[in-house]
């Protein structure tokens, strides 16, 4: 008997236009201790899908069909019925574990409620579970660090809590809802690592949701693809990878960025003119208040930097959460504290008039990690592209502003009917168009794009990615582009700087810096790359669960 039956699954949600009908007759098994991925493009109905099953729907959203545990009926359970289900059968880690956690509680507080209120343990022997708990998923320090909070941790120190908190109970199924969204390649590497050997040590079967198949070759047998509320694709994940059957797993297989890929064909040199930027022994120290009646304390995020970019060129920052890849960012657009030289064509930033500065402003433009809060959420797209072009002057005030605003629109790849809808109503791929267009409202000769895409599906992230190049292409722009994701880098940038604690340890011609990397850190994390390489079968994994390494308690 399977451990986990859906059949028939139908979502609705009734809005005040219409009635969406998100999920549409899914249904798949799930046996002990197997691994099943759930992926597809955002809309897709994934989330919605796991959120039925949770009994977590919006009160808007209705679920109709059979979902069995145990061969019991666990679909709309009442609230009550439902609290005794989740945490002790069926748990799940959420993708982002900054909003999944209270920040007004302490991690020890926070775990040890869910095994009061779940296993009625007392408070004593609920924290000496939390700890061993703490310990088995590798938290540094987890004893001291039951009193911290969760801004006082890393994004992937606090995936590691949220994987605690599902495994207290033991569950019978982990569901993992894009846990390595956004994190970067070592620390998703160590999160997916983990949550292998949990699975096995605990007897768990997992399901993963995901729209990063690279992630998925990792962790799981089997496979379904979903698109438009329904699964277009199932089977074993081996077999579908080496031979896709639909066009919309081809789409998704297509879109991952690889580091086996031949690298695209090298652009023309870059002239030797003068750079556009430049920076010369560039740092970034930041001052940290501490306790009242003691002494400022700094701490220095970025260290003698030197860059050069040039029109036409493309230079990609790779580098772990922390490394200063956004300090360096904010220093090069003269924004907050610095030290060292900055120059924009050849004249110091420090030595610039008033209006020399306003040139540097309008030059050299930022595209933003977050499509969506990046956006005022008051200001429809045209106002948003409207804006940068007053300030800047590329406009006067009064001019007839929309003929410009269609012409961004168009060359970023968007409707003109998306032009009076306000952020909430456009897709992230949507919004970082959006984005990318309202730096280009200013006629820039340089982007900066912080982590662009990196929030984005695989198959959104490889259309922004084209636009980009597209866009170098014509304008001539220098692109500096910072990510964590060594694949897309790669796929983009000619010119490679990598970064670890504030300083540039290695950079060159990305072919180079790939092929023989010189540094450990480099070799570090091109090793961390996931790759499309698909487990072995459960029933060739069986043995493995017997003999698992990792033993929490």
């Amino acid at each position: 008997m399977s451990l986990l039956v859906v059949e028939d699954l139908n979502v609705r949600f009734r809005t005040d236009d219409q009635l969406v009908h998100a999920v549409r007759n899914i249904g798949f098994r799930l046996e002990a201790r197997e691994s099943l991925a759930i992926v597809g493009e955002s809309g897709s109905g994934k989330s919605q899908t796991i959120n039925s099953i949770l009994g977590l729907l919006a009160e808007n959203g209705r679920a109709e069909g059979s979902v069995r545990l145990h061969d019991k009926e666990i679909l709309n359970l009442d609230g009550e019925s439902m609290r005794k289900v989740r945490g002790r059968h069926i748990s799940v880690v959420f993708q982002n574990p900054m909003t999944s956690l209270n920040p007004y509680r302490t991690i020890g507080y926070q775990l040890s409620r869910v095994l009061i209120e779940q296993r009625g343990l007392d408070a004593q022997l609920a924290r000496a579970e939390v700890i061993r708990m703490l310990d088995a998923v590798r938290l540094p320090a987890a004893r001291k660090r039951l009193n911290a909070h969760p801004h006082e941790f890393s994004g992937g120190m606090r995936q590691r809590v949220m994987i605690a908190a599902a495994l207290l109970c033991r569950p019978d199924v982990l569901i993992a809802d894009e846990p390595t969204s956004a994190l970067d390649v070592t620390v998703q590497a160590s999160i997916l690592e983990l949550l292998r050997e949990l699975r096995e040590s605990f007897n768990t079967a997992m399901i993963l949701v995901s729209h990063d198949l690279a992630v998925v070759a990792g962790q799981c047998e089997r496979l379904l693809v979903m698109d438009k509320g329904e699964f277009v694709e199932a089977g074993d994940t081996a077999s579908i990878f080496s031979n896709p059957q639909h066009a919309v797993t081809r789409r998704l297989l297509d879109a991952v960025p690889r580091l086996d890929r031949p690298l695209n064909a090298p652009r023309p040199k870059v002239s030797d003119a003068e750079p556009i930027l430049e920076a010369f022994g560039l740092s970034v120290r930041y001052r940290i208040p501490r306790r009242p009646g003691f002494r400022y304390r700094f701490v220095t995020a970025v260290r003698n930097i030197d860059l050069q970019l040039h029109a036409g060129e493309s230079v990609g920052i790779v580098g772990e959460s922390g490394c200063g890849k956004s300090s360096l960012a904010r220093a090069l657009l003269a924004v907050g504290p610095r030290s060292g030289g900055l120059r924009f064509r050849g004249t110091n930033i420090e030595a610039l008039t008033a209006v020399g500065l306003r040139a540097f402003r309008r030059a050299v433009q930022l595209v933003f990690q977050d499509p969506v809060g990046s956006l005022n959420p008051r200001m429809t797209v045209a106002d948003t592209l409207i804006e940068p072009m007053i300030v800047h002057d590329v406009i006067a005030r009064g001019e007839v502003a929309m003929p410009k605003v269609l012409a961004l629109l168009q060359r970023v790849g968007l409707e003109e009917d998306i032009v009076n809808r306000y952020p909430h109503e456009c897709s992230g791929g949507q919004c970082q168009r959006i984005g990318i267009a309202r730096a280009l409202a200013a006629s820039p000769k340089a982007l900066i794009c912080d982590e662009a895409v990196s929030a984005l599906d695989v198959s959104v992230q490889a259309d922004i990615l084209a636009l980009l190049r597209t866009l170098q292409g014509e304008l001539k722009l220098g692109l500096l582009f910072i990510a964590h994701d060594l694949a897309v880098v790669r796929d983009l940038c000619e010119r490679i700087i990598v970064m670890h604690a504030g300083q540039i340890v290695e950079q060159g011609p990305t072919a180079a810096v790939f092929s023989a990397p010189q540094h450990s850190y480099t070799r570090a994390l091109i090793a961390a790359a996931p790759v499309l390489k698909p487990v072995a079968t459960h029933a060739a994994q069986t043995d493995l669960h017997e003999d698992a390494s990792l033993q929490p308690w």
